[in-house]
């Protein structure tokens, strides 16, 4: 009785063949909302963090976009509050896209230190308010004003 010598057996290499497409409707992945903040000065601790500009007798606010694009049809805008003072608000043009940022100028009113310069920070996408930060300039630093 004599051993039938068998073929060698081949090792099946991979298919570069592309994965079979699923079948159906293909759902996208949903677009992430805008996410609108205030850019802290990373030397300052706290709600001192937001206080910029002061020197210079305005308030600069910086607002970054960390999220989606603003919808094309929806107004931003940044209002700036100094309690018992007045508040003042700007429009985001053009809007913010996706990671960019915008510093925003507003003008301190008068007598605004009293004894510190306190504010609030409040960002509306259309109607709804969709962010409030509340930040303070201590006075003994800024006593020119």
């Amino acid at each position: 009785m004599t051993k039938e010598k068998k073929p060698p057996v081949q090792k099946k290499t991979p298919s570069k063949k592309q994965p079979a497409k699923k079948r159906g409707n293909q759902i996208s992945a949903p677009t992430q909302p805008p996410i609108l903040r205030p850019v802290p000065d990373k030397g300052k601790v706290g709600p001192l963090s937001f206080c910029r500009g002061i020197e210079k007798g305005h308030l600069t606010v910086i607002i970054q976009n960390e999220g989606g694009d603003i919808p094309a049809d929806t107004e931003a805008k940044v209002e700036v509050n100094f309690p018992n003072k007045g508040s003042q608000e700007q429009v985001l043009l053009p809007l913010l896209s996706s990671q960019q940022s915008e510093p925003l100028e507003f003008k301190l009113p008068k007598n605004a230190f009293d004894p510190d310069c306190e504010f609030d920070i409040n960002i509306y996408i259309g109607e709804n308010l969709h962010r409030t930060t509340g930040g303070i300039c201590a006075g003994e630093i800024h006593c020119s004003q």
